[in-house]
C-alpha cells in the first residue's frame, strides 16, 4: 500500500481563482528554487483541462496587450496563470538574480 499526501482537494464547484490560490503558492516556491508539482486528477469530463487551460475565451482575445484584463484572467488556468506568474517574477528579478 502506497500513501500519498495532498495539500488540496478542491471541491466541484471551485473556480479558477480558487485553484490558482493553491498553485500559486507552488509557483512562488518554484520561482525560489523549489521543485513543485500541481496535478489535476479525475475522472473523464469533470473539468481538469478547464482547470489547467481555461476556457475557450481566454485563448481567443487576438490581442498584443501585455497586462491581461482582470475579467479575461478570471477565465485563464492555472497553465497560464502560472506563466504570468514566472515572466512577472524573472521580470521583477532581473537585475538580482541570474536565470539560466
Amino acid at each position: 500500500t502506497r500513501e500519498f499526501r495532498f495539500d488540496q482537494v478542491l471541491a466541484g464547484d471551485a473556480d479558477q481563482d480558487q485553484a490558482y490560490a493553491v498553485a500559486g503558492g507552488i509557483v512562488d516556491s518554484v520561482c525560489e528554487g523549489y521543485n513543485g508539482t500541481v496535478m489535476a486528477y479525475g475522472q473523464t469530463g469533470t473539468g481538469k483541462t478547464h482547470t489547467v487551460f481555461g476556457t475557450g475565451a481566454f485563448w481567443t482575445r487576438g490581442d498584443d496587450a501585455q497586462e491581461p484584463a482582470g475579467d479575461l484572467m478570471a477565465l485563464a488556468g492555472i497553465l497560464p496563470r502560472s506563466l504570468y506568474q514566472i515572466f512577472g517574477y524573472v521580470h521583477t528579478h532581473q537585475s538580482t538574480s541570474h536565470f539560466q
